[in-house]
């Protein structure tokens, strides 16, 4: 008997026939642009013809998590008997300033028909670029004020963010504001830690400044930031701002007037004037004086004086001496003034102070001739009579 049909029944041997997925690394990126992670899948041999080779690929998250670090990735290769053995899945990373640990993922292969997944598994490599973040800090200023305190905020800030918690020292440097005198200071020995959580960017400081009524001009401290426990690059802190503190205190200056008897004995009388401020100075200030002549004339009647008078420090008010002439001479009273100018951080109030000298000689009577009172009468009735003439004639 014989068969009524037959078939050829072809066995392919897909031993022959190996897929593997290499493992793969790329440098991150900042900015602008595009990344991509690149897995190569080769097929150890072109497929039979009229026959394919497929399999199925899909990434899977390690440290490096989707869609934070890269795009999830899945799809089909083909692989047909004009090639190319080698074929590339490209998978998206996402460019971004943190500073982080190199992540990984990995890309998975399934489902293969036509060929054996011999390495099916590839390690994918994020390779970070973004260096530590270095801390910045801007200027700071603040008007002082006469009493209390005022608080003055340093914000600090991370140029780019971090995975990892971040530590720093911050403290402060006296310029020509010192602490505790005009500022509440962080010693250096002592310093304030300053913490950013991870992608934390900013942070402040807060430094108390303190009021008063002290003309003193513009004064200004340091804030230094660096590392814990660390000189910073090269020797130096990682960031250093000015505090500026703006005086807003001026000072009023006036001088007095001084009456006073002249004396006499040829010598000299002390007229003691007084230059007075309406707020002190922190250091001592010379302040400009000059004499100007009135009635009075120098050296004559009294000792001209160019130059300055010197508020002490913290002082309201300084002595100023002028000497008057003591003379002998029988006069009229005697003015002379002195007149201020400003100073830096000043103002002129009463700016004038008037010296009246008083004469303190008594006139001296003159001795009468003989017959001199008789003379002097008979003038007197004479003229007196005159008068009583002219007056009865116009009536």
């Amino acid at each position: 008997e014989g068969f009524l049909a037959s078939a050829t029944g072809t066995i392919l041997n897909d031993d022959s026939f190996m897929l593997s997925v290499a493992d793969a690394s790329v440098t991150e990126g900042t900015g602008p642009g595009s990344t991509t992670l690149d897995f190569v899948v080769t097929l150890s041999s072109a497929p039979l013809p009229q026959t394919t080779v497929t399999v199925d690929y899909a990434t899977l998250a390690g440290s490096a998590l989707s869609p934070d670090d890269f795009a999830a990735t899945s799809g089909t290769l083909t692989f047909t008997p004009a090639g190319p053995l080698s074929q590339t899945v490209s998978v998206p990373v996402v460019r971004d300033d943190l500073d982080e640990n190199d992540e990984g993922l990995s890309l998975q292969l399934s489902n293969a028909v036509g060929a054996n997944i011999v390495d099916g598994g590839a390690a994918g490599t994020i390779i970070d670029d973004d260096l530590p973040p270095i801390p910045q800090v801007a200027d700071q200023s603040i008007i002082e004020g006469d009493s209390g305190s005022q608080t003055m905020v340093f914000t600090i800030v991370l140029p780019n963010p971090s995975s990892f918690t971040l530590n720093f020292a911050v403290w402060t440097v006296d310029g020509t504001a010192t602490s505790p005198a005009d500022y509440t200071g962080i010693p250096a020995a002592t310093p304030q830690i300053i913490s950013f959580a991870p992608r934390q960017t900013t942070q402040t400081v807060s430094i108390t400044v303190l009021g008063d009524v002290l003309v003193k001009g513009n004064e200004a401290f340091s804030l230094v930031v660096d590392f814990v426990g660390d000189d910073g690059p090269a020797g130096g802190p990682l960031a250093t701002a000015s505090g500026g503190i703006t005086d807003d205190d001026t000072a009023v200056l006036s001088i007095d007037d001084v009456t006073a008897a002249e004396g006499n004995g040829g010598g000299l009388t002390p007229f003691v004037f007084t230059v007075s401020t309406s707020k002190p100075f922190a250091v001592a200030t010379a302040v400009p004086i000059q004499t100007f002549p009135g009635t009075a004339v120098e050296p004559d009647d009294y000792l001209g004086q160019a130059g300055t008078v010197t508020l002490p420090a913290m002082a309201l008010s300084a002595p100023l001496t002028i000497q008057v002439v003591a003379d002998g001479l029988f006069e009229a009273n005697e003015t002379f003034t002195i007149e201020l100018a400003p100073v830096p951080l000043s103002t002129i109030g009463d700016g004038e102070g008037l010296g009246t000298i008083l004469d303190d000689e008594v006139a001296t009577p003159v001795p009468l001739a003989p017959g001199s009172l008789l003379l002097m009468w008979l003038a007197i009735s004479w003229l007196a009579r005159g008068r009583l003439r002219r007056l009865h004639t116009v009536n």
